[in-house]
């Protein structure tokens, strides 16, 4: 900010006092201005604190969430000048959000917060000057940015060259520096909207911010299956055994709580997905085979050697690619093979002390939850093809998932299903993504079992030892 290093020595001070605690246990404070010039100082500063904090470690007075207004808050004392209210908001990072709503003299030129009444929770509710003019539209800003307060605390998200700098982008000249710009500045404004509707879940800006849709192809690499291929095992339940098997299962449901999933991995830009996948559920399908030894397999074998399958190393594969050349080879542990290298290498399978074929792979009954449940806790983790194509699941943060545009015919990514849950009454699917623990939640994502969300149930398999 222009000039934000004049103000630091003024909003450093000690310039409350507290008058009084509310029915949540948060201080109300007034501002005491010494001399004009404090009064604008920290009047600019507090308006701006969330991203004025962050730069310079100072704490201006705060607010309880603007998108209450006030309605479990009460009413700070006020001068001519300044109204505050205050109050404490950690996020997940610990880190603390300040925003500060004044009358706004000195920085909005108008006084915007007119008067107060309650509400009708016995709250306090703010109304506003209706000629406010610029002054309500700042207003309406911070709550907005309230409402996006979890990218305040991503120091990228307004600052393209933030983050340009925190992922090290090389760009080859200003024509695609422009270009990446324009394309990260998209997704902001899509990161926001989306945010603020409430739709269960939330977006943030992450390592694919700048990423063309073309670029994003390959962070998949699922292809389909050629006609006719099927798995080599069928499925051993009737409807009606399904039914009565689906009875018992538990609402809630975890793989990885049982020590069958191994940790979160990242394809990086090969793709690669589906050895990912498939490895993930020959894993756990290993693990309850042997007694719950969890062995960490080498999905590298599968990119360097599954070509006479079908597969395409790094340029993408099919899962009964890899499933058939398991069942021909075995997959080697990553120990004695090596690490994911992000490329094609040369296949050196002939040279492993210690393989795992599997004796086949099996296709779960599509388009069935109750099937999809009953694989899962009696044979996953299961490997399930998806369409991955949604700018917003590149974004994916948090929440339950649902993309309307999201399709469960165009399948181009493969994931791994290691669990299901319930919230508000609401089905949702885990899955572990191959995009880095550093995307969604910590590598996962969940999302909405309605109308078969981007195709989760449409070709889901898993693995028979």
């Amino acid at each position: 900010m222009e000039g934000g290093g004049s103000l630091e020595p003024r909003t450093k001070r000690e310039v409350c006092t507290t008058i009084g605690k509310n029915s949540d246990g948060l201080c109300a404070k007034k501002y005491n201005p010494t001399s004009s010039n404090d009064a604008v100082a920290f009047s600019l500063a507090a308006t701006l604190c969330p991203l004025y904090t962050l730069g310079h470690d100072i704490e201006p007075m705060c607010i309880c969430p603007l998108d209450l207004f006030f309605s479990n808050c009460s009413l700070a004392a006020s001068t001519d000048r300044l109204i505050i209210q205050y109050g404490l908001i950690k996020t997940i990072d610990n880190k603390k959000l300040h925003i500060v709503v004044t009358d706004g003299r000195p920085f909005w030129q108008r006084r915007v917060v007119q008067d107060f009444k309650k509400n009708s929770r016995g709250g306090l509710d703010s109304q506003l000057d209706p000629v406010g003019g610029a002054g309500i539209g700042n207003l309406f800003k911070l709550k907005a940015m309230f409402n996006n307060w979890q990218l305040f605390f991503n120091p990228n998200i307004d600052n393209a060259n933030s983050f340009i700098k925190k992922y090290d982008r090389k760009y080859a000249h200003e024509k695609e520096v422009s270009m990446r710009k324009a394309i990260f500045k998209q997704n902001i404004r899509l990161v926001k909207e989306t945010n603020r509707r409430n739709l269960g879940y939330k977006l943030t800006i992450n390592h694919f911010a700048d990423r063309t849709p073309e670029e994003m192809k390959k962070y998949r690499g699922l292809h389909r299956r050629p006609e006719g291929k099927i798995g080599t095992i069928p499925f051993p339940y009737t409807e009606s055994r399904l039914k009565e098997v689906a009875s018992d299962l538990p609402v809630e449901y975890d793989a990885r709580i049982y020590g069958l999933v191994s940790t979160v991995k990242n394809q990086e830009e090969c793709g690669s997905c589906w050895t990912f996948g498939t490895t993930a559920a020959a894993e756990g399908a290993l693990a309850k085979s042997n007694g719950g030894k969890l062995i960490t397999l080498a999905n590298q074998a599968l990119v360097d050697c599954a070509w006479p399958f079908g597969a395409a190393g790094c340029d993408g594969g099919t899962d009964n690619a890899a499933y058939e050349w398991m069942q021909e080879y075995g997959l080697p542990t990553e120990a004695e093979y090596g690490p994911y290298a992000n490329r094609d290498g040369f296949c050196h399978i002939k040279n492993m002390t210690k393989t795992y074929p599997i004796k086949g792979f099996t296709d779960v009954t599509p388009n069935s939850i109750g099937a999809l449940k009953v694989a899962l806790v009696n044979h996953g983790p299961l490997s399930v093809s998806i369409d991955a194509d949604p700018i917003s699941f590149n974004l994916y943060s948090s929440g339950i998932y649902y993309e309307s545009t999201c399709d469960p015919r165009s399948l181009n990514h493969e994931v791994t299903l290691v669990g299901y849950g319930e919230k508000d009454g609401e089905t949702f699917w885990i899955i572990r993504n191959s995009w880095g623990p550093q995307w969604g939640i910590d590598g996962y994502m969940h999302i909405s079992s309605r109308e078969n969300a981007c195709g989760i149930t449409t070709e889901p398999t898993y693995v028979v030892f």
